[in-house]
């Protein structure tokens, strides 16, 4: 993985005067990506060479990185804004990220300024974003992805899936529910399982064959809390609020598919199981 971070060529006719400024946060962020194994990392002072915004997308362009890093303070807010437009022209596929005080403390502002993605964002750079948690922060990785993962099925409540269809499935028995809610869930699994190839088990369980989420990864437990998280509280909230789903097996374990089981937290009635095993038919 490619790593470049960029100072902005932030010039006011008078801050020049104290000389260079010492981009501190390139070191402290360098130093601990090199400690979890990340050596491809590259830096464009573009302040202290003074290089332009048509020069440093040239400079990005050459580099192709995977990711991309700035920052800002109030003064260079518009300076980094134009260093992210620049890498959303050039390396389009890149995750692009913007920190500093200014970002972190008035986001509603940079939010509503910074180039927008049309559509969703590209699989290469969501997948790294999750193996770039995992390796970063280990002990942390699994409840943010999966606050991530009950957060997109909110939104996917909330904007995607049609209220009158949510009112139905909510007075459907489960075992009539779930096909259901498992057909659209199949129908649009392009949108979370990318190149991957996913497939119905039967309406309880489903399996996800070289998950692009952690393709090239080793573990020794399951890595997918973003799919769990999406799918409990899909099935939770429209099939049944007792169901749980669980990671049974993992392409990062050496299992051939990620497999996602989802089963009443209970044990759950007889007809659960049964409707499992018969793969609806019942």
């Amino acid at each position: 993985m490619r790593i470049l971070f960029v100072h902005p060529n932030y010039r006011s006719g008078g801050a020049e005067i104290a000389g260079s400024w010492p981009p501190a946060w390139v070191a402290f962020f360098t130093g601990s990506l090199r400690r979890v194994g990340f050596d491809d990392i590259h830096f464009i002072d573009a302040m202290t060479n003074d290089i332009s915004d048509d020069d440093l997308g040239q400079q990005i362009a050459e580099l192709q990185p995977d990711v991309g890093g700035v920052t800002a303070i109030t003064p260079s807010i518009y300076k980094a804004e134009e260093v992210l437009r620049q890498a959303q022209k050039h390396v389009p596929d890149a995750l692009r990220m913007l920190g500093g005080v200014h970002p972190t403390f008035m986001y509603k502002q940079v939010l509503s300024e910074v180039p927008r993605d049309d559509g969703l964002m590209p699989e290469a750079p969501a997948a790294r974003v999750h193996q770039a948690l995992r390796l970063i922060e280990p002990e942390m990785a699994p409840a943010l992805a999966w606050a991530a993962g009950e957060r997109t099925a909110r939104y996917i409540l909330a904007h995607r899936i049609p209220k009158p269809a949510q009112r139905m499935l909510r007075l459907l028995p489960g075992p009539l529910a779930a096909p259901l809610l498992s057909k659209a869930i199949a129908k649009h699994a392009w949108t979370f399982a990318g190149s991957g190839r996913f497939s119905v088990v039967d309406p309880l369980t489903f399996e996800i064959e070289d998950n692009p989420i952690v393709r090239g990864e080793h573990s020794h437990y399951p890595l997918c809390h973003w799919h769990v998280a999406v799918f409990e509280t899909l099935f939770a909230t429209l099939v049944d609020p007792n169901l749980r789903c669980e990671e049974t097996a993992c392409c990062a374990m050496g299992a051939p598919a990620c497999r996602f089981e989802v089963q009443h937290s209970r044990g759950g009635p007889n007809f659960f199981k049964k409707f499992a095993a018969s793969g609806g038919d019942i």
